[in-house]
């Protein structure tokens, strides 16, 4: 068994790095996108952490799983890996629902992204300054968000003016400030993955989707290799000085990154920490126990998102989540993910796990052509960047909670170009204009026939409002 559902990982993660390629060569999906950064958490989480699992007994001590849940693994996977991709294809071609999004259409200029820089980086500083009580709770979600914003529209500007010695220190300013940010309070890594996944998000849409296949892979890959190595130091001491209820503070992270700077360490287990993950293991669980030990939870997880907002001590008994529900039944202190399969079996078996795949696929198809119409626009390629570090790390659970730090950290990153660009439209239009990389604009033949993403579609009458959209705010 283990070798049987070892080949099916291996087979599908060739599929997905031909799939990458596929996208890369003919355009007809943005390589750098919220369906594939799923699948590459997918591809992590999922078929990289089953390998493991099934091939080692890394965590052997925590759960070992029956041949019935491994078999029910084997048919899981694949079908949550297809049931996602044809549903974002499908999702690709609702375009009415991407008009539900915000378009963040302001005057692109110099002094309009700067504004919204500092903006972004007092508000993801201010979870720094509060300390206790609710609100403090409320920034330490958001703080996450708008520094990867920050950093998205610093990338930006940095590209637009990369001869400029000013936009390098915005840039490298930006990042060092929103990266520490990150790492202040809790001792997760998805909000520092967030920040550097940033810089390749928005200079994969402002230029590289426009270059070779080998330059692409050469800039993005040198960027995820320097992303990596600074997780991996961070792994080495992101738990050390942890509090409960307070987290790390931002004076002993000072002096943890200083340390760092001065003599980086990275040891074998901190990669081994990063590369062999639980999700297989607590998935395994999952099949195992549901409905055998544990009822079916339906609709636990959109139960949680509604109910999270309330303080605790309004609904003492609102619902847990699903990884604090595992935490206790596996006996372990540790923080752990369930994975989408096993969130979709917990709350209904094979249904569930069909559900979620097809949800998400939607989600993400209409996420996607939502960016393809308006990846001219630095505000909105910057927002819809706000919660990448999460959108990765949806396939590792805990599902529901991550995706409601994704849709909190945009609607805050959009609260302030919002609250920031309506006032001062007009002193973002007097500021220098930045300029618009070399692009064919939306609703233009040579833009449609370059970056269509299925054969046939029909015409669509907002391609000429998105065109007039992106000649405003270059004005």
């Amino acid at each position: 068994m283990n070798q049987f559902i070892e080949a099916i990982c291996l087979v599908l993660i060739a599929l997905t790095g031909l799939l990458y390629l596929y996208n890369l060569s003919t355009r007809r999906w943005d390589a750098f996108s919220w369906r594939n950064l799923f699948l590459l958490g997918f591809l992590h989480f999922y078929l990289l952490g089953t390998i493991f699992t099934a091939g080692s007994t890394y965590w052997s001590d925590r759960y070992m799983a029956s041949s019935h849940a491994w078999m029910l693994l084997a048919i899981l996977i694949p079908v949550t890996f297809f049931l996602f991709l044809a549903s974002a294809s499908i999702g690709a071609k609702l375009r009415s629902l991407t008009k539900l999004i915000p378009p963040a259409n302001f005057p692109i200029s110099a002094t309009g992204v700067l504004t919204i820089i500092v903006v972004c980086v007092l508000g993801a500083g201010a979870a720094l300054v509060i300390q206790s009580g609710y609100l403090a709770l409320i920034a330490y979600q958001l703080k996450g968000g708008l520094a990867t914003t920050a950093v998205g529209l610093a990338t930006y500007y940095l590209l637009a003016r990369k001869f400029n010695p000013f936009s390098w220190l915005v840039f490298f300013s930006t990042l060092a400030a929103a990266g520490f940010v990150a790492m202040v309070g809790g001792s997760g890594r998805r909000a520092l993955l967030g920040v550097f996944i940033a810089v390749p998000w928005i200079w994969y849409f402002t230029d590289l989707r426009y270059r070779s296949v080998a330059g692409t892979i050469v800039k993005i890959g040198a960027v995820g290799f320097a992303a990596v190595v600074a997780l991996a130091i961070y792994t080495g001491f992101r738990q050390e000085g942890r509090m409960a209820g307070t987290g790390v503070s931002a004076g002993l992270r000072a002096q943890q990154v200083v340390e760092a700077v001065k003599s980086p360490q990275i040891e074998r287990s901190q990669f081994e920490l990063m590369l062999y993950t639980d999700t297989a293991t607590n998935t395994l669980y999952i099949l195992d126990t549901y409905p055998s030990g544990f009822d079916y939870q339906p609709f636990q997880g959109l139960m949680f998102i509604l109910a999270n907002p309330i303080p605790r001590s309004i609904w003492p008994d609102k619902p847990e989540a699903l990884g604090v529900t595992l935490m206790d039944a596996m006996g372990t202190s540790a923080n752990l993910g369930p994975g989408i399969i096993g969130h979709g079996w917990s709350e209904g078996g094979a249904i569930g796990v069909v559900l979620y795949a097809i949800f998400f696929g939607l989600l993400m198809g209409v996420v996607d052509q939502s960016l393809r119409d308006r990846a001219w626009n630095p505000y909105y390629l910057a927002v819809m960047g706000a919660g990448l570090g999460n959108v990765i790390a949806l396939p590792r659970g805990d599902t529901p909670l991550f995706l409601l730090q994704i849709v909190a950290s945009i609607v805050a990153s959009f609260g302030v170009v919002y609250a920031v660009g309506i006032p001062f439209r007009a002193l973002f239009a007097a500021g220098p204009p930045l300029p618009i990389p070399d692009a064919p604009p939306p609703g233009t033949e040579e833009y449609d026939d370059e970056y269509d993403w299925y054969d046939e579609q029909e015409p669509d009458p907002d391609d000429a409002d998105l065109a007039h959209d992106r000649a405003d705010s270059a004005a």
